[in-house]
């Protein structure tokens, strides 16, 4: 025997139950519905049979009087209405979520490959490990890709990615080399060694390293940072120079050709 619910149930599938016409019969079995609302709802039974026969279910289902069970019913079996979906919006927002996935790479990588792409370097042109430039008895000229120079002096290594980090330029010394730093408002050079470091937005110093226990760095241009560590950091001007042994620097000036 089909119960009243189980023909409701099927009803609903057929008739054409949209948020509008669930809050107008809402509305009528509350006795809520305005003239507007019932010739509205007249509209929606005349319709499509489905609605007439759901409706009728509904009066069979209130004759002894408007219940929670319409309500109900009528929550359970509307249709829910679908979101107009703004295309040129999702679009745009794939392309900026691609935008900052494609960022954030380029920033974690050294070499900076999506920024090679956007150079007009193909995918099998992009580098995408550090290089690596040693020197033996003689110095090599270095032009990096922000166009700062740097003289590798012999016995020496430079590491160094093909495009500097657009928020910082890194490079990683072995040894000695003299650097002319191009400027870039905001975005320091730094040049890490193996127990200092040196930053500047704009210079030119020599950076020596003898062995593991000392370092020295002077300036001829600009002012540079010389330390090592957070907390131990030192300010060159033109013509100074420092000597770093393990937990001391020292400064001096002016420099000795």
């Amino acid at each position: 025997m089909t119960t009243l619910n189980d023909q409701l149930k099927l009803a609903a599938t057929q008739a054409d139950l949209h948020p509008v016409a669930a809050q107008l019969l809402q509305d009528f079995f509350l006795k809520l519905a305005t003239p507007q609302q019932k010739d509205a709802l007249d509209v929606w039974l005349n319709e499509r049979e489905a609605n007439s026969h759901f409706f009728d279910l509904l009066l069979e289902l209130n004759r002894e009087g408007t219940g929670a069970s319409t309500l109900q019913v009528l929550n359970q079996y509307k249709r829910k209405e679908k979101r107009k979906v703004n295309w040129i919006k999702r679009i745009l927002l794939y392309l900026l979520y691609a935008f900052l996935i494609l960022s954030a790479v380029d920033a974690f990588l050294p070499t900076g490959p999506f920024k090679q792409w956007w150079r007009g370097k193909s995918f099998s042109e992009i580098t995408w490990t550090r290089l690596t430039v040693s020197t033996q008895e003689q110095s090599k000229i270095i032009y990096l890709s922000d166009s700062s120079l740097v003289e590798l002096l012999p016995h020496s290594t430079l590491i160094f990615p093909e495009e500097l980090d657009r928020f910082q330029r890194h490079v990683i010394l072995k040894g000695s080399a003299r650097f002319e730093i191009r400027k870039r408002p905001g975005e320091p050079f730094k040049v890490e060694g193996s127990k200092t470091f040196a930053t500047t937005i704009e210079g030119s110093f020599l950076y020596k390293q003898i062995g593991e226990e000392q370092a020295s760095l002077s300036t001829s241009r600009g002012y540079v940072n010389f330390g090592f560590d957070a907390h131990n950091i030192w300010g060159l001007e033109s013509g100074q120079q420092a000597t770093w042994m393990p937990d001391m620097i020292s400064l001096s000036t002016p420099i000795e050709e």
